[in-house]
């Protein structure tokens, strides 16, 4: 592989590295939202479980504590809410940074593409170029090009090499 090949190889790899980083991420986030929220509900659950508990704990009428845990209950319900909107906002991004590398991954592959077709026709050229090369330097008589001095030139403006003169 040539240089260029390898820039290349090596942005595919950090892009896919940087989708894999992503995906992780989002997972994470995913677990990390499910787990609060999950943890919420059974601190509301706790609370109505425990409200005889607290009736005599705190001395308070039904009617007090009842307050207390629709009160706490609301918070809670907040809380979700507000994960929730966290969550919707840290999927958006997820979706933005999915779509900037999809495009970023194809504007890479055109480029490495047209680097491809440029270096075939850049090889194609050079062949061309020996090929000429090789049909004015050969040796008419063994059809080799002299690798060593000296070289002769026959009436007709040949090259002839060392062995054939």
């Amino acid at each position: 592989k040539n240089c260029t090949d390898l820039q290349i190889d090596v942005n595919e790899n950090k892009i896919e590295n940087k989708a894999s980083d992503l995906e992780i991420k989002s997972k994470e986030a995913s677990k990390t939202y499910e787990e609060e929220i999950r943890c919420l509900k059974l601190e509301i659950e706790s609370g109505k479980n425990n409200v005889k508990e607290v009736e005599v704990a705190n001395k308070k009428t039904p009617i007090e504590l009842n307050v207390v845990i629709e009160e706490n209950k609301k918070q809670h319900e907040a809380q979700i809410e507000d994960l929730k909107a966290q969550h919707a906002e840290d999927m958006e991004w997820e979706e933005e940074n999915e779509k900037n590398y999809v495009e970023g991954k194809k504007c890479l592959q055109l480029k490495i593409e047209a680097m491809r077709t440029e270096m075939k026709e850049v090889k194609d050229e050079n062949k061309h170029l020996l090929d000429q090369m090789k049909e004015k330097l050969e040796c008419p008589v063994c059809m080799e090009i002299p690798r060593s001095g000296p070289v002769y030139v026959c009436p007709n403006g040949h090259f002839v090499c060392k062995k054939c003169k």
